[in-house]
């Protein structure tokens, strides 16, 4: 077994090849997926409160409105 340094090194390295031998393309997908993964883990609160602090209050009231529309 790896140890937790071990693990870092493999993960960093790893990562730099996913990085290294992607196109932008593959990265935006393997981006959208990984945030998608990511946000699940949220409350709703959370992720309306992150909205709002990187993009304003208004974007983050347009994002409720529409998800409530539906």
């Amino acid at each position: 077994m790896l140890t937790p340094p071990q693990f870092e090194t493999l993960i960093f390295a790893y990562t730099q090849l996913i990085l290294d031998d992607s196109t932008p393309e593959e990265l935006h997908a393997l981006c959208g997926d990984l945030l998608i993964r990511e946000y699940k883990n949220y409350k709703p609160e959370e992720i309306f409160k992150e909205i709002a602090e990187v993009y304003g209050e208004a974007i983050s009231s347009q994002f409720l409105a529409s998800a409530t529309a539906n």
